[in-house]
Order: C-alpha cells, then sequence, then structure tokens
C-alpha cells in the first residue's frame, strides 16, 4: 500500500510547489495533484524531483477558460471538446508523469458518448493508465464496470466504498476523503492493497492517525 497525498491549492495544506517536499518530509509516497493546470508544468514537475516522489494521479478535463463546459467524457455532443482537452491532458502528462490519469464524466452524462471517449482516450495514449471514478456520473456500478471494459479500463473508486466494488475492479487506486478512516486504513493495509491509496488534504491535515502506514 503507497500512500499519496492529494494535492489542491484550495485545501491550503501546502502550496504545489512545495508540497511534495513536505508530503515527502511527513512520510508519503507519492503526490496526486487535483488541480495542476494553473501552474506551470516544469517547476510541478521539478517540485517533484526535488521531493524524490512519483506523481500517483491527476484528474482530468482541465478547466474550460473560454467559459464553456470542460470537455466531460460523458458529456452528449462533447467529444470535440473532450478531444481536445484530452490532447492538452496529454501534454501535460508527457511533462509530469503520472502513473494514472482520472477521467471525469461530468454531469448528465451521456453512456454512449462516455463510451466514445473511453475508446477515444486509450487509441490517443495506449501505454498511459487511465481509471473512470466508479461513482461516475451517478451510473450503476455494472454499467460503469461494462463501460470501462470495453475500453480495457478499471474504476477508480473512493475507499470508504471499497467494500461494494467487486472484487478486482479497482486498478490500485482509491482516495480517502474523510477525516480519521482509520479503520479503513487498517483494513486496506491488512488485505495487502496493492496500489495507491491517495489521501485528500482535509483527511491528512493532521497525519498523526497515518503515521503507522507512512515511511519513516
Amino acid at each position: 500500500m503507497r500512500i499519496a497525498l492529494d494535492i489542491d491549492p484550495a485545501t491550503g495544506i501546502a502550496p504545489p510547489l512545495v508540497g511534495p517536499e513536505r508530503a515527502a518530509g511527513h512520510g508519503f509516497a507519492g503526490i496526486a495533484f487535483a488541480d495542476p493546470w494553473n501552474l506551470p508544468a516544469q517547476d510541478l514537475r521539478q517540485s517533484l524531483v526535488r521531493a524524490r516522489l512519483p506523481l500517483a494521479a491527476i484528474a482530468a478535463p482541465p478547466p474550460n477558460y473560454a467559459g464553456g463546459p470542460p470537455g466531460w467524457a460523458g458529456r452528449a455532443g462533447g467529444g470535440a471538446r473532450f478531444a481536445s482537452d484530452l490532447r492538452r491532458v496529454l501534454r501535460l502528462a508527457a511533462i509530469l508523469r503520472p502513473e494514472l490519469i482520472v477521467l471525469r464524466p461530468g454531469p448528465d452524462i451521456d453512456a454512449g458518448a462516455l463510451a466514445a471517449a473511453l475508446r477515444a482516450a486509450r487509441e490517443a495514449a495506449p501505454e498511459q493508465a487511465f481509471l473512470l471514478p466508479s461513482e461516475a456520473g451517478h451510473l450503476p456500478l455494472d454499467r460503469a464496470r461494462d463501460l470501462a471494459a470495453t475500453a480495457r479500463m478499471k474504476l477508480t473508486g473512493r475507499a470508504e466504498d471499497l467494500e461494494n466494488l467487486p472484487e478486482g475492479t479497482l486498478a490500485g487506486f482509491a482516495k480517502i476523503r474523510t477525516m480519521r478512516p482509520t479503520d479503513l486504513v487498517h483494513r486496506l493495509a491488512a488485505m495487502d492493497w496493492p496500489g495507491w491509496v491517495v489521501v485528500s488534504g482535509d483527511a491528512a491535515r493532521r497525519t498523526g492517525w497515518l503515521s503507522p502506514y507512512l515511511r519513516a
């Protein structure tokens, strides 16, 4: 089990450019960037290099600065916007080198549009690991799983929901948002969870409860 700190400027935990070094000092094994879009990519990369930490994940799409909706993966009629935003995501990924890119489908998703977007992402970057959130647009879990399978993807999941997800569904990524999920982390450690557990800034504000699971 590798624990990554999700760094978002809105949390106030640490500015992203110094956050990786502070996270490394606390014993986190990696970083996830909730919102890497407004900072110089090379500076973010150097902050990871200085901290000697890998980037577990970034989430897509980026904001739409033109004022329209971003390129949600599941938006009906949004294929062109998704393709444009995907190119931007992959340019950033080439610099930051995230292990995983989480493709958020957005609100009011269209299953056909989502399936097409997932296939497009896989075709555009066949070596990149993409994940679809298990709570994708309030789709039934079996439908979300089927859509991911068509694009040879797996689902991410909120770690709080881990027990409700079928075995083998999660692709080495779970996210903790609650403040002190000690029992949950203990269960993940006991089952030798093979991938990333990404802890939100709020959940990690005090790292005392995490100490047994962080690197010395």
